[in-house]
């Protein structure tokens, strides 16, 4: 199961569409082992138009997206 499978087994189906994919990347800050892309029309802390976001884990990613993420119009 890849890490997008993961991730979106534990998502609830209305964040899914907030993100693009999640891909395993080495050479991160803070030890992070994945890096999270998200969809466009994304405002993730307040900023419109990120593209990513690396994170540690699968469960920071959720607990990430479900607190700090929203669909801007």
């Amino acid at each position: 199961m890849t890490a997008y499978e993961k991730l979106m087994k534990r998502l609830p189906m209305k964040y899914h569409p907030i993100v693009m994919d999640i891909q395993p990347e080495g050479d991160l800050i803070d030890d992070c082992k994945y890096m999270l892309y998200f969809n466009e029309g994304v405002s993730f802390a307040g900023y419109e138009n990120v593209g990513g976001f690396p994170v540690k884990s699968i469960t920071e990613a959720v607990h990430l997206i479900i607190e700090d993420c929203e669909l801007v119009e």
